[in-house]
């Protein structure tokens, strides 16, 4: 059964939750302005835990992690918060947490997060196959 638009938008709801609530606990503990920039100072190291359930890792412009069960994988946005997706890490997260059966491949996605950037429930993210969450 193909998943529909609205599933699709609560999903990218479900990831930028769980980014940011994620990146706050961090952000916290380290006593830093945002990730990257305590990254950047080394005051966040590459990867680490928060408490007993956080676990986070960066990598290139973004970092994924982990709390209790589920995972989460992002890119920065331009203005260094969390929560830049593409097709294919929409796609990671629903696999990966098994959120639904079954889970649609990237080139199935892309059109939806397209239509998604159409009606402004989410925004492309200049150039880049970057979107994140209007």
């Amino acid at each position: 059964m193909p998943i529909h638009d609205a599933d699709v938008l609560e999903i990218v709801r479900r990831f930028n939750e769980m980014a940011h609530h994620a990146a706050s606990q961090i952000i916290a503990h380290y006593g830093v302005a945002n990730l990257p920039d305590g990254r950047k100072s080394r005051t966040i190291p590459k990867n680490g835990r928060v408490g007993d359930e956080l676990e986070f890792e960066f990598h290139g412009k973004g970092c994924r992690i982990q709390v209790g069960p589920l995972t989460v994988d992002f890119d920065f946005l331009p203005d260094s918060s969390p929560g830049g997706f593409d097709a294919w890490r929409l796609h990671w997260f629903i696999e990966e947490n098994r959120l639904v059966p079954n889970p649609p491949e990237p080139d199935e996605l892309r059109p939806i997060l397209e239509r998604l950037a159409m009606t402004g429930a989410i925004q492309q993210v200049g150039t880049t196959n970057l979107f994140q969450l209007a």
